[in-house]
């Protein structure tokens, strides 16, 4: 049985947050990366071609955090 990201507490602090800025991207700084999940994720790595992963089936892409204007520009 596959766990479902809402159930866990980081999946409802993302979805709750995306609830309180809808349209905008989520990025998390965790370690030295910024991350971002589920259609955030989607979207930016086809936009800024980076790779594609999952976690507890939940979609996931990420940057490392000394280029973060380098991928803002991108993004803007």
């Amino acid at each position: 049985m596959k766990a479902n990201p809402a159930t866990t507490a980081f999946g409802r602090q993302i979805a709750e947050a995306k609830a309180r800025h809808p349209g905008m991207l989520l990025l998390f700084r965790i370690g030295d990366f910024y991350e971002l999940f589920g259609e955030d994720a989607e979207k930016v790595s086809a936009t800024c071609g980076l790779t594609l992963s999952r976690r507890s089936d939940m979609p996931m892409a990420g940057f490392p955090q000394h280029v973060l204007e380098m991928y803002l520009r991108k993004l803007l």
